[in-house]
């Protein structure tokens, strides 16, 4: 007996560009350095943390406060890591007027 299931998994929107975006990979041919072909298009929340060496909640407070990602269901939060890197920096890292 031969169980066979297939899934028709249909995305619109936001959901379809992401899956394309992965894969389809890096699309920008002058860009075939090693760190680039290294470095993940998308990241979980607790690995987005790691990278910026801040807590899981504190990721979570940053969605909330407007950081790029994408939901793909209850428990599966992606971050566009150049989007969000980009993010970071608009939000933290900006000169101080004297």
């Amino acid at each position: 007996m031969s169980l066979t299931t297939s899934f028709d998994l249909t995305f619109s929107g936001k959901q379809a560009v992401f899956l394309d975006m992965i894969r389809q990979g890096p699309t920008n041919g002058s860009n075939n350095s090693p760190e680039m072909a290294a470095s993940p298009l998308v990241l979980k929340v607790p690995e987005f943390g790691k990278r910026y060496q801040v807590n899981t909640r504190t990721i979570y407070a940053w969605l909330k406060r407007g950081l790029p990602h994408l939901k793909l269901g209850p428990c599966k939060t992606r971050i566009p890591v150049r989007e969000a890197d980009e993010w970071v920096s608009q939000n933290f890292y900006r000169q101080r007027e004297r």
